[in-house]
């Protein structure tokens, strides 16, 4: 099979991939937001709806995760298509990247039914598999220079995804101790505290937006270079 539909094909999914993505998190945003403004807007009444948020966040994820499986699904036979027909030397890296696939549908199935401590564990295994199998596809010999760049764009996919959990812990902590001083050190209004808690929401939302943004923009680069590369070779060989 054409390795640039191969590659073409796994970045249509990737694209997929990022588009639930963000509207699983519009959605978990906004529910949490409707969750701080309950208490305000129902001042002076006995209701508030803290049921509703949460169950449009359950219906939107489990919509989004059995979607993003199918994407998976697809990523894996395009990945094992790829490895029949890869050259010895990268045959091995690629086998690394069908694991992680199989282990990434794995923990979203696992995660249907409950188990997110072992979902992150399996997530961890499969990030460490990708990571190993695009570093060393990027100073693979066996490659041109175009697709070695390829490769460097999605190895980079994963420094920023790893610089930006450290981000979210630091900013966590960060947020929490905040949040520990207001509420201990200094107790403050609860219009004010409201307010901070809204701030420190937004600061939140723009860091992750930013980190699965830049996560799937290395991804759907890598590939789509990857793609090029193998049309133009295929262009140049007709010739």
């Amino acid at each position: 099979m054409d390795k640039a539909l191969l590659f073409n094909r796994i970045k249509t999914m990737i694209m997929i991939r990022a588009a639930i993505m963000a509207v699983s998190i519009v959605v978990l945003i906004v529910a949490m937001y409707s969750l701080f403004d309950a208490p305000i807007l129902s001042r002076g009444t006995n209701s508030v709806d803290t049921v509703g948020p949460f169950l449009s966040i359950g219906v939107v994820g489990l919509i989004c995760q059995l979607i993003t499986i199918g994407t998976l699904v697809v990523i894996m036979l395009a990945l094992n298509s790829w490895k029949q027909i890869e050259k010895e030397a990268n045959r091995g890296n690629v086998q690394l990247l069908f694991i992680s696939a199989i282990l990434g549908i794995a923990g979203y199935v696992i995660a249907l039914v409950g188990a997110g401590g072992l979902q992150i564990i399996l997530m961890l295994v499969a990030y460490i598999l990708d990571t190993i199998a695009y570093s060393q596809l990027k100073n693979s010999a066996e490659m041109t220079e175009m697709e070695r760049t390829g490769a460097k764009k999605l190895f980079w996919s994963q420094m920023w995804l790893l610089i930006g959990v450290v981000v979210v812990i630091v900013t966590s902590v960060v947020l929490f101790a905040l949040g520990s001083h207001m509420a201990l050190d200094a107790p403050v209004s609860p219009g004010a505290a409201y307010f901070a808690a809204k701030t420190m929401m937004i600061c939140v939302s723009i860091i992750y937006f930013a980190i699965v943004g830049g996560y799937f923009y290395f991804q759907i680069k890598g590939w789509n270079i990857l793609a090029k590369a193998q049309s133009e070779e295929k262009t140049h060989m007709e010739r």
